[in-house]
């Protein structure tokens, strides 16, 4: 065994696009891709498996002097500007 323990060699090309949600689900059932990485929600194949990596809290941005501000906590979603 190596110092460096049982880990194995790996030799990995990426190749990047970028694509919306739809357009990555459908390279990935052509076969174009391997694999794809979302951001948002898209409407899921049956052929298709969907697992989450990450969770990444989602942050308010508001004026000093703006009265959800003064909150500690915003309990539903500020509307869109």
């Amino acid at each position: 065994m190596s110092a460096r323990g049982d880990f194995i060699s790996v030799a990995l090309t990426l190749k990047l696009s970028e694509c919306n949600a739809a357009e990555i689900i459908e390279q990935v059932l052509a076969g174009a891709f391997a694999c794809g990485l979302l951001r948002v929600p898209a409407a899921r194949a049956d052929e298709l498996v969907f697992k989450t990596l990450i969770s990444e809290p989602v942050l308010a941005v508001l004026p000093s002097d703006h009265a959800l501000a003064r909150q500690m906590a915003l309990a539903e979603v500020v509307p869109r500007c």
